[in-house]
């Protein structure tokens, strides 16, 4: 039997390298549970090893098992300890009322699919190709749109879900700290999000994410070549129009390709419409595949990317 089964409180697994380790730790500060925590090196590969592929066969940190109960994703845990500690010990910073928590999660989501994945991509692109040597102002687009989104998120509100801090806040603020690092907020144009990381920074556990953010910073400047202070700096609100979800204008594509005769095998049975557009055209999904990846920056080296990629693999 392993040593984890026979604990009697949680372990958690952790590697302050993750955003997500990081916030679930400071919440396990602030709901004063006693929880084990064992270090994973991100850096030499310890997650990509045997033992702990047979706890966590994803290999990521944080991993957190409490008895029979083993989870993978640190939203996931943050949320199961709230559940499970809060009303008994700490503050109540998940609602219990079902619109209070879809709320939450609606963030959470937010965190893990738009502000996580801006982060894992920049963070990637810097440590495998170097500074200057990728698609500086793509990835700067990308974090100036998160800044926007969280400032409008914390209009008349003192933290994300209101004038009460929640777990949406550890999530976001461990990401966007390392954001900060490379593209430091601006007051100027985000005064909401400027005044809440600012907030939660003044507050006592937020030192086990500075901790982290301290050893980012190193692995970035020596490893990345990502020159400290930052060299990025907004000089002006970048107005994108594009979506989050997708980086290409398709009208923008279609205007640009007339029609033109498809193989029999290329043809797609239903035109597609865009508004203004007075003509339908038809199109391939290879032709759209094939031109959204030539104007999307590649995000992920097809060599060998060695210990680095490797270590990005459990964060």
């Amino acid at each position: 039997m392993s040593d984890h089964t026979l604990s009697l409180i949680p372990v958690l697994y952790y590697d302050d390298l993750s955003p997500q380790a990081r916030s679930c730790c400071m919440l396990i500060k602030v709901l004063d549970v006693d929880v084990e925590l064992k270090y994973i090196n991100l850096i030499s590969g310890e997650h990509l090893g045997e033992a702990y592929s047979k706890i966590n066969p994803s290999r990521t940190v944080p991993t957190l098992i409490d008895g029979p109960v083993t989870l993978y994703d640190g939203h996931t845990i943050m949320i199961y300890l709230c559940d499970k500690y809060t009303f008994q010990h700490g503050p109540p910073v998940m609602p219990k009322d079902y619109l209070g928590r879809l709320e939450i999660f609606n963030l959470l989501f937010f965190e893990a699919c738009v502000l996580h994945r801006c982060h894992s991509h920049l963070l990637t692109d810097i440590l495998l190709h170097k500074y200057p040597n990728f698609d500086v102002n793509y990835h700067k687009g990308k974090i100036l749109d998160c800044y926007s989104a969280l400032n409008s998120f914390l209009t008349d509100r003192t933290f994300l879900a209101g004038h009460r801090i929640t777990i949406a806040d550890f999530s976001a603020v461990t990401t966007l700290s390392v954001l900060d690092l490379l593209l430091p907020i601006d007051m100027t144009y985000w005064p909401n999000l400027k005044v809440w990381f600012e907030r939660l920074k003044m507050l006592p556990w937020y030192k086990f994410n500075a901790d982290g953010i301290a050893k980012q910073r190193e692995i970035l400047e020596i490893v990345g070549k990502f020159p400290f202070p930052s060299p990025l700096q907004q000089s002006t609100v970048l107005k994108r129009k594009v979506s989050f979800r997708c980086d290409v204008d398709y009208k923008e594509i279609f205007d640009k390709h007339p029609e033109r005769k498809i193989g029999e095998d290329e043809k797609i049975e239903k035109h597609v419409h865009f508004k203004n557009c007075q003509n339908a055209v038809e199109c391939s999904l290879s032709q759209v595949a094939n031109d959204c990846e030539r104007n999307s920056s590649s995000l992920l080296s097809q060599g060998q990317c060695g210990d680095k990629k490797r270590m990005m693999s459990g964060i």
